[in-house]
Parts: C-alpha cells; sequence; structure tokens
C-alpha cells in the first residue's frame, strides 16, 4: 500500500479501527479479536475498513477472516528500554512477514532497545514496501517522527508515557 492508496481507501471509510485486547483481558483470544473485528465490519456498516492489530497470530486470524487491509504492531518489552511497540528489527521483520500494509511503532524520543534507531526501523519497512505508523506520546516527539520518514502519526501514546499526564478522552 502506498500513501496514495492509503488516502484512497480514508476517503472512503475514514477510520482505523483498532482491535486490540491487553493480555489480562477476558477478550485477549485470537478468536475473540476476530469476532470484534467481523462485528466492527457489521455494526459500522464498513465492508473494508482498515484494522489496527497487535500481535502475528491476531493479524493473520482478522486479515484471514475479513479480507482487510492492518496496520500492525508487536508489544514486546526488553529490559533496556521502556519502548515495547514494535521496539527492534526482529519484531519489524515478523510484521513485514505477515503481509499487513502498515507497522505501527513508538516513535517517542525514549531510547530504543539495543540502540535501535527510529530511522533503522521505517527504512526497513519501507524497503518492504509498506507504510510507518509513529506512535508519538507528546508534540516534541513529532520532528524525530518525520526525519526519521514516518509515513502516518497517531498521538497513541499520549498519557502513557513521562512526557505526558492522561488526558480524559482523546489527546488532540
Amino acid at each position: 500500500m502506498t500513501i496514495a492508496d492509503l488516502l484512497v481507501k480514508l476517503r472512503r471509510t475514514p477510520l482505523v479501527v483498532s482491535v486490540q485486547a491487553s493480555p489480562e483481558s477476558p477478550l485477549a483470544s485470537t478468536g475473540a479479536i476476530v469476532g470484534l473485528a467481523r462485528a466492527s465490519q457489521t455494526a459500522l456498516g464498513l465492508p473494508n475498513p482498515l484494522f489496527r492489530l497487535e500481535g502475528i497470530d491476531q493479524i493473520e486470524a482478522v486479515r484471514a477472516a475479513t479480507d482487510c487491509e492492518s496496520i500492525g504492531l508487536i508489544k514486546r518489552e526488553y529490559d533496556d528500554s521502556e519502548v515495547f511497540r514494535t521496539p527492534t528489527l526482529a519484531e519489524v521483520r515478523a510484521l513485514v512477514a505477515t503481509e499487513c500494509e502498515g507497522i505501527a511503532l513508538d516513535a517517542t524520543k525514549r531510547p530504543r532497545p539495543a540502540g535501535c534507531s527510529l530511522r533503522e526501523l521505517v527504512a526497513e519497512i519501507h524497503g518492504a514496501g509498506g507504510l510507518a505508523m509513529g506512535d508519538l506520546d507528546d508534540i516534541a516527539s513529532l520532528p524525530g517522527a518525520i526525519e526519521a520518514g514516518c509515513d502516518l502519526i497517531g498521538t497513541t501514546l499520549a498519557g502513557y508515557t513521562k512526557a505526558r499526564v492522561k488526558t480524559c478522552g482523546p489527546d488532540l
């Protein structure tokens, strides 16, 4: 998917549907996530939404069940960094193998595990023909995400790092 393809898609279906469950949730199973994704299609009347999905099993299962494009991410903790959304090349490569159209990753100013740079991860995503979505915590992270080549930006980490206090509702 190119930026032009994404813009066409978002003009037709101007919503990215995040279908994820925290590990302790009763919905934290592949079957439940597939059910939620299918319910989103039906309830929203969107035959082909763009999903934001976490985990290889969920990405593959939702894509097979819905035939929808996705932005994938992997949450993994490392001892040497607070970054946990698609933190290293290993996670990027695993997501590339799912053929998801986009990959979301932490684009904050925090140091990444093993000294990996955001620019390296974005280059890997672009080299595989994907789009890179930078998850930001604060406006101060925006210049670094742009310089690294992120194709789209979300405020999805606002309130989840030390950079900002969590707000009630979306942090615009």
